[in-house]
C-alpha cells in the first residue's frame, strides 16, 4: 500500500509539477489587480492539482489491475496516465470557472453567461449519457459471453477507465454549474433586500436560477448512474 501510495503521488506530481515552478513570491506592495491574479493562478493550480491526484489515483488503481504479473508497473504507468488526464480535465473546469460571471457583470450578461453555461453542461451530459450507454452495452455482452476471467477483468478495467473520465467531466460540469447558481442566488438577495417588490428582473434571474437547479440535479442523477456502474465492475 505505501508503495501504491508512492507512485500515485509521483503520478500527479509528473502533471503538477511545471505549475509550481512558475510560482514567485508576493510583494509586500502588490496592487490589487496583482492580487486577483494571484488568488486566480492558485485556485488554477488548486484544481488542477486536485484533478491530477484524483486521476493517478484511480489511474493507479487501474493499472495495476490490467498489469497483474507486474501490478508496480501497472499502477505507475495507470498514476501517470491518470494524472495528465486529471490534469487536463481540472484545467479545463478553472478556465470555464474564469469566464463565468462576476458581481461586476449586468443583470442581462450574468443572465445570458448562466444560460450559455447551463446549455453547454446539458449537452455534455447527453454526450456523457451515450457513453453511459456504450460502455453498459459492451459490459452486458462481455457478461453474456465465456470468456476466462482474467480476459473479463481486462475488458472490466478498460470500461472502468472510460467511466473514469465521464465521471471526471460530469463532476467538472456539475461544480461549474454550482458556482454559476452561488453567484446568481446572491445577485438575487442583494435585489430583494434592496427591493422586495416584484419585478421583471427579478422574475427573470429567479426563473434562471431555477433552470440551473435542475440542470445540477439531473447531473447528480448521472453522477449515481455512473458510481452504480463502477460499483459493479468491482
Amino acid at each position: 500500500m505505501k508503495k501504491l501510495s508512492l507512485l500515485i503521488l509521483a503520478g500527479a506530481l509528473a502533471t503538477t509539477g511545471c505549475q509550481q515552478q512558475n510560482a514567485k513570491p508576493q510583494n509586500a506592495d502588490q496592487n490589487a489587480d496583482q492580487q486577483t491574479a494571484q488568488s486566480t493562478s492558485d485556485q488554477r493550480t488548486q484544481t488542477v492539482t486536485e484533478g491530477a491526484v484524483t486521476g493517478a489515483a484511480l489511474g493507479a488503481v487501474t493499472g495495476a489491475l490490467v498489469d497483474k504479473d507486474k501490478r508496480g508497473r501497472g499502477a505507475l504507468v495507470g498514476a501517470a496516465a491518470g494524472g495528465l488526464l486529471g490534469g487536463l480535465l481540472g484545467s479545463h473546469v478553472q478556465d470555464q470557472r474564469e469566464e463565468a460571471i462576476s458581481q461586476e457583470d449586468t443583470l442581462d450578461v450574468m443572465i445570458a453567461k448562466s444560460t450559455a453555461q447551463r446549455e453547454y453542461a446539458l449537452d455534455t451530459r447527453n454526450n456523457l449519457q451515450k457513453e453511459i450507454e456504450s460502455i453498459e452495452k459492451e459490459i452486458a455482452q462481455v457478461q453474456k459471453t465465456k470468456v476466462s476471467n482474467q480476459n473479463k477483468k481486462l475488458v472490466y478495467a478498460k470500461q472502468n477507465e472510460r467511466l473514469q473520465k465521464v465521471s471526471a467531466e460530469n463532476a467538472g460540469q456539475i461544480e461549474v454549474l454550482e458556482d454559476y447558481h452561488q453567484h446568481l442566488v446572491t445577485k438575487f438577495d442583494a435585489m430583494l433586500a434592496e427591493n422586495p417588490a416584484p419585478t421583471p428582473e427579478k422574475d427573470a434571474l429567479q426563473k434562471e436560477i431555477v433552470a440551473l437547479t435542475d440542470a445540477i440535479r439531473s447531473m447528480r442523477v448521472q453522477e449515481e448512474q455512473l458510481a452504480a456502474i463502477q460499483q459493479n465492475l468491482i
